[in-house]
């Protein structure tokens, strides 16, 4: 008897379906396919936080700079030009205020995120500290390089959309509020007009120069030079 005819007829057993469905088809690139890693997300949130010091102190350094321009610029009686210093100045202000409520976070994230490996979505008790740090990556990434690799392992934990929406604020978002008002502050919207020209006189008073306010329709009180 050949071997054909021995085994011919087992071709036409039924094979056993697997119990949680067929078998996942193996793909050549399986073992390359990058995954979330909390060990390697914690170590570059420690890196990237390591530099914020760095950070504060170079923009301490601008705002004195930039009050300076401010100052300058009233002296030669440019209070066009003098405003558009002050914004800067008032956005690094912020900036400065929100960083230490974005380093505050660093404590939680690290203890708790080995949990995140457990949950397709994020707890809802960690939402916030995930979204915050999130957003003060892609707030900070270019004066912080070493926030980019942590923003990876969001992305293969959540999806690129997730960072998409962080970066973009979509609504929903679990971003702590003076966090997400005054670290990529816009200061017209932030600011009324009056509040703007208070600092602008506050300013002046410090340096000695002269000035007064005014009434402007449409716009509230506006710094004038003392005549």
């Amino acid at each position: 008897m050949s071997c054909g005819r021995l085994f011919g007829d087992l071709r036409h057993v039924p094979k056993p379906l697997e119990e949680a469905g067929p078998a996942p088809r193996l793909s050549f690139f399986l073992p390359f396919v990058s995954r979330f890693n909390p060990q390697v997300c914690k170590t570059k949130l420690r890196s990237a936080m390591a530099h914020i010091p760095h950070v504060v102190q170079k923009r301490q350094r601008l705002m004195e700079q930039r009050r300076a321009e401010v100052v300058d610029a009233l002296s030669n009686q440019a209070p066009e030009l003098a405003r558009t210093k002050l914004k800067v100045f008032l956005a690094d202000e912020a900036f400065l205020e929100a960083i230490p409520l974005v380093q505050a976070m660093e404590t939680p994230f690290v203890q708790y995120v080995d949990l995140l490996r457990n949950y397709r979505q994020c707890p809802p008790d960690l939402q916030q500290v995930v979204h915050t740090l999130t957003y003060a990556a892609v707030v900070c990434q270019s004066d912080i390089p070493e926030f980019t690799p942590f923003l990876q392992q969001m992305k293969y934990k959540y999806g690129k959309r997730f960072v998409s929406w962080i970066q973009y604020g979509n609504p929903g978002l679990q971003i702590e509020n003076t966090v997400r008002a005054k670290l990529e502050m816009d200061v017209d919207k932030a600011m009324s007009f009056e509040e703007q020209e208070a600092r602008l006189q506050q300013i002046a008073q410090e340096a000695g120069i002269a000035m007064s306010t005014t009434a402007v329709g449409g716009e509230g009180r506006r710094v004038s030079f003392c005549p």
